[in-house]
Order: structure tokens, then sequence, then C-alpha cells
């Protein structure tokens, strides 16, 4: 896993940053686009046929329970994922995660389109994501599932990959979604890291646990598909909960369910006006009690940190003085490489990096090998 990562990194690193740039901020257009058109009700393919055209949601009893099952599917996942570890203290398995917003929007369509931002954002504020993190990404939590709704588009009304035409369909749409979701996370992520780091570490992060995603997610398919309709879920065969037609015309071109009418389904059952509200309360104080809980261990965090940074640089500062009294006479060259190695054997080289610059803000010495002074993250640190 690790020996991927490090690949991955490579070949990013390897391209130019202002093409990644150039790419990150186009597929960020397009992701504003595509989320547009999901969110506002939009099809590509209304009765099957390629145009533009409306659908029209029915929020039913099966809605509702389309976006319950959304919200504990990315939970649980979410939650479990992250106490699997991949690559230690870099990669945990993210990928079961988004597994989950692909399956809950190819199965249950629209109510879980719009369930899954405040899952996802719920989900990470309670696995640590830190709060004004999620206020700077709130864009991208809801141009994410977008991405997913492309799968919807193909292969939504039967997503059944025991067919030939599925899997054409499946490896279009992952064409399509790795050409835009990771380099559009880069761009997002640049202005709380830099884009050096967004876009040659976190970009072939998210290249390589979505793309665990898309191994995993034709054989998951092919266990859920029969639960949704055993269950009555799957929402192209749920008698009037959808409808589309072409944008432009009157007329609906292609209704949920064999024995759907144009018009069925609209209504508001009293079980969805009941326990709607319910469970919007309970959300709301899971949502806050995680925010407060989060942003006092957040502080805390940061005072620890902070006094742990005092701590090891006067570590650091007694090792040089004693390394200096004793080889005073040796060149500037011969102490430059000790003082190196000295901080290669420092137990902060091995998850951090410490470095030792001139009055003058030049690079003297590096815990990493060879010293860069092109470092992102000597470069952050010195802004």
């Amino acid at each position: 896993m690790d020996a991927v990562i490090r690949s991955l990194e490579q070949l990013f690193a390897s391209l130019p940053l202002p093409l990644l740039e150039v790419w990150g901020r186009f597929g960020y257009l397009l992701g504003l686009a595509l989320m547009l058109c999901a969110y506002l009700g939009f099809t590509l393919r209304p009765g099957g046929q390629w145009a533009l055209g409306r659908l029209r949601q029915g929020w039913d009893g099966q809605a509702l329970i389309s976006c319950a099952l959304t919200f504990v599917l990315i939970f649980f996942t979410g939650w479990l994922g992250s106490h699997i570890v991949l690559v230690p203290g870099a990669q945990t398995f993210e990928s079961l995660k988004d597994l989950s917003v692909f399956l809950c929007v190819v199965l249950f369509g629209y109510p879980a389109l719009v369930t899954v931002p405040f899952a996802y954002g719920l989900s990470d504020l309670i696995e640590g994501v830190p709060p004004e993190f999620l206020l700077d990404w709130l864009p991208g939590y809801f141009i994410n599932p977008a991405c997913f709704w492309i799968a919807h588009q193909l292969i939504g009304k039967n997503p059944d990959f025991r067919l030939p035409r599925t899997w054409a369909w499946y490896l279009l749409f992952v064409a399509l979604f790795m050409a835009i979701e990771p380099q559009l996370w880069g761009y997002i992520c640049a202005g709380k890291f830099t884009p050096e780091i967004s876009y040659r570490s976190i970009t072939p992060a998210l290249v390589f646990t979505t793309g665990i995603t898309w191994l995993l997610a034709p054989w998951a398919m092919l266990l859920a598909l029969p639960l949704a309709r055993r269950h009555g879920l799957f929402w192209a065969e749920i008698p009037g909960h959808a409808s589309e037609r072409r944008l432009g015309r009157a007329d609906w071109l292609w209704h949920s369910g064999s024995t759907a009418e144009a018009g069925g389904g609209q209504g508001l059952p009293i079980r969805v006006a009941l326990a709607a509200p319910l469970i919007g309360l309970v959300l709301l104080m899971v949502g806050s009690a995680a925010y407060q809980a989060l942003s006092s261990a957040e502080a805390g965090a940061d005072k620890l940190a902070g006094r742990l940074h005092q701590e090891i640089a006067e570590n650091i500062n007694l090792q040089l003085d004693d390394y200096l009294e004793r080889h005073a006479a040796k060149p500037a060259s011969e102490q430059a490489r000790d003082i190196g190695e000295l901080l290669q054997r420092l137990p902060v080289a091995l998850h951090g990096r410490a470095f030792v610059l001139s009055r003058s803000g030049q690079l003297l010495a590096a815990s990493t090998a060879p010293a860069d002074a092109n470092d992102p993250v000597l470069r952050s640190a010195l802004l």
C-alpha cells in the first residue's frame, strides 16, 4: 500500500504544478456545473435518451427511509474505515465511506443525493476534522456527491453488473470521476495547505482511496441491488416515486415502477411529516454536541502541540550547544553534515521535520536527507 501511494506521489510530482492547478480549477468548475444539475433536479437521460430533462421526485415513505439509511451507512462506514489503517500514520480505509455514497446515490436516487453532504460533513466532524475546515470545504461536500451522480445518470435505472453494458457505462463513469474529483479537491484544499502539498500529496491519496472504491463497487452492488429490490427501496422500481421529462415539454417520458402513473406518489405521507422533524432535531443535537466537543478538544490539542514544539526546540538547542562546544574547531561544512545527522536521529524526524536556519533564513541542516530548501513544509513554515 505504501509503495502504491509513493508511486502516485512521484507521478504527480513529475507533473508541472501550473498544469495541476489549471486541471484542479477546471475540475472544480465542472463539479459546480454537475452540482447545479444534480441538486436542481435536472437529468441528462430523460426516458433513457441523451437530452437535458427534469426529474420530479415523490417524497414518500421510501424517500424518508432512503435518507435515514444513507445517514446510517455513511456514519457506520466512516467510523469503521477510520479504524482500518492501510498506511500507518498516513492512510485509513476511507474508501468504505465513498463506497456507501456510491451505493446510496445509485440505488436510492435523489433522496440520497440531498442527504450525502450533511451526512458526510457530520461524519467528518465526528471523526475529528476541524470545524473551520468544514466551512472552507463546504462547496466540496456538495460537489462530491454530484460526481457520484454521474453514475446515477449512466447506470441508475439498471445497475446490474451481470450485464456487460453496465460494465461499459461503469468504466466510463470511473474515468470521468477520476479525471475530475481528486483534482478538484486539490484545488479546494490548496487554500488550507500550500498548492504543492495539496496537489502532490492530497490528490494522490484521493486517487488511491477512490481507486480502491472502484475495485469494490461492482461486487458490493451485486449484493446491495437485490437487497434494495427485496425491500422496495430501489428508486427506479418504486411506483410513482420519480418521473422524467424533456426540458421544455409537458409530457412525462418515464415513470418509476411498472404501475406508476403521472402525478402519482407526490403526496407527503403522515409518517414523513411526523418523523422528519424528530430526525432533524436528533441530527442537530448530534452535530452540535460533536462541534462543541471537537472545538474544545482542538483548543486543548493546539495548546499541547505548542508546548511540545517548545520542548522539542529547547531539546534541540541543548544538543546543538553541546555539539558546537565539543566540535568548535571543525570546518563549517562538517558541522552542517554532523548536525544534519543529529537531527535525523531525533524522534521527531519519524513523523515530522526539524530544520536549522541561519539568522538570514538560509537552510543549514535538516532532519530530511538530503536537506531541501524547496521542501513545501519548510517554505510554508517560513511564510
